[in-house]
């Protein structure tokens, strides 16, 4: 198989193939070093070439992995349904548990999208406690806990009643897992073997010190390049585990530069 890292032919079909799935990438200490005169960045220049296309794959598979998951979601939202049985008026407005808790607290929302039947099985068990500081008949400070009364535990088991009844009838839609497509389990497992071997390819541009100057401006594309920017301005510095290799590298590269070498003058702006 031919060095992924290192051919000149880097394609699509060469990274979302059999090949590098079932071979592996090979590690940057491997690569193997072509002849080439002293002073060359030949290979540290193809390396960042190759970078730059693995990112232009990365973003194409990202595109396809959303759009797999939108089509998904289409689909799914045209499936012929059940309609529900209405709520029961019971299960409309709050229930304040505790009637003298200050603002919201002690009180279950029963319309709320975060309801859970948990809440008012707690109160029902006699299980749900608040601590007094909340309640406007208590000192502001006194943290000790207070249970629900009684006339609320009574109250909760009624209204838990009928939420099952209604649950059992349809009303509360069954939590289903939802399947991956194909296409969106396509494009996943492109992105991991994508991402794998870009950051080899990271590795092996951060582990070749640049001979010329064209090396360290190549370095610094890669690290500058963010597609975030899209108006033209540098960004320098990233968390990206690839990026912060391959600019730790190209400092290293920066300190090697003879104090003496002449800079282009600064364009105007």
């Amino acid at each position: 198989m031919a060095d992924s890292l290192n051919t000149t032919n880097l394609s699509r079909r060469s990274i979302l193939g059999t090949g590098i799935a079932a071979a592996g990438v090979l590690a940057a200490g491997a690569l193997p070093a072509p002849a080439m005169p002293a002073g060359s960045d030949a290979k540290l220049l193809q390396l960042c070439r190759n970078y730059l296309r693995l990112e232009r794959m990365h973003d194409s598979l990202c595109k396809a992995a959303d759009d797999a998951l939108v089509e998904r979601r289409d689909r799914e939202a045209k499936r012929k349904q059940k309609v529900p049985p209405p709520r029961p008026e019971a299960l409309k407005g709050r229930f304040r548990v505790w009637p003298d808790a200050c603002g919201p607290f002690g009180t279950v929302f029963l319309e709320h999208p975060l309801f859970k039947r948990e809440e008012l099985a707690e109160v029902a068990n006699g299980k749900a406690t608040i601590q007094s500081a909340y309640l406007k008949t208590h000192a502001y400070d006194d943290s000790s806990l207070v249970p629900a009364p009684e006339a609320s535990i009574l109250k909760a088991r009624e209204l838990l009643a009928i939420y099952d009844d209604w649950a059992a009838k349809g009303g509360v839609p069954k939590e289903t897992p939802r399947r991956r497509s194909r296409a969106e389990v396509k494009a996943d497992r492109a992105l991991e073997r994508v991402n794998h071997v870009q950051a080899e390819t990271a590795k092996a541009i951060a582990a070749i010190p640049a001979q010329t100057m064209a090396g360290i401006r190549a370095k610094l594309h890669l690290v500058t390049s963010d597609p975030l920017y899209r108006d033209g301005r540098d960004e320098f510095g990233s968390d990206y585990p690839p990026m912060v290799a391959i600019g730790a590298s190209l400092l290293r590269d920066l300190r090697r530069i003879d104090p003496s070498a002449r800079l282009t003058p600064p364009m105007a702006v």
